[in-house]
C-alpha cells in the first residue's frame, strides 16, 4: 500500500465519531475512582483506538473497555469481530494489560444482597478484575 493510501486510511480511521458515555460506563469509571484508581476517561491511545478509560493499579497501566450488548454477537455471545480486532491491535501496540467488562458482569451484581449494597459488590467485582488484569490471569482477556 502507498504512503499516500496508508496516510488516506489513517485520517478516515481518527475521524470516526465518537460515542458517549452508557450509564454503566459511568457508573463502571464512578466506581475506578471510588477505589483509588484515578481513572483517565474516554482515553485516546496513539495509534487512534479510544479506551472507555485507563487507570493505574498496583502500578501497573491497564486500558478500561466496558462492553455493551452491541459488543456480542447474538449467537454466540462471543465478542465481535472489530473487539477482537482492537483488542489485538491494542496488544500488539504494548497495551498488555487490557480489562473488558461485560454488561452481562455487570447487570448481574444484585441491588441488595442482605448484607451489603450494589455499589459495594461492584467494588468488589472490579477489584478482582483489576487484580486479575495486573496478573495477566487470562480470566480478564476473555470477558
Amino acid at each position: 500500500m502507498s504512503r499516500a493510501m496508508r496516510s488516506r486510511c489513517r485520517d478516515a480511521f481518527l475521524q470516526r465519531p465518537l460515542v458517549g458515555a452508557s450509564a454503566a460506563q459511568k457508573e463502571l469509571t464512578d466506581v475506578l475512582a471510588d477505589l483509588g484508581a484515578a481513572p483517565i476517561v474516554e482515553f485516546e491511545t496513539e495509534i487512534g483506538y479510544t479506551l472507555d478509560a485507563v487507570v493505574e493499579w498496583r502500578g501497573v497501566r491497564i486500558g478500561v473497555e466496558f462492553d455493551g450488548p452491541k459488543h456480542f454477537m447474538i449467537d454466540t455471545g462471543e465478542p465481535m469481530g472489530r473487539k477482537m480486532l482492537k483488542r489485538r491491535q491494542l496488544r500488539a501496540f504494548g497495551w498488555s494489560r487490557l480489562l473488558s467488562v461485560s454488561y452481562l458482569q455487570w447487570s448481574n451484581v444484585p441491588l441488595y444482597d442482605g448484607t451489603s449494597t450494589r455499589r459495594e459488590r461492584q467494588r468488589k467485582l472490579v477489584e478482582f478484575l483489576l487484580d486479575s488484569a495486573c496478573t495477566g490471569n487470562e480470566h480478564s482477556r476473555r470477558t
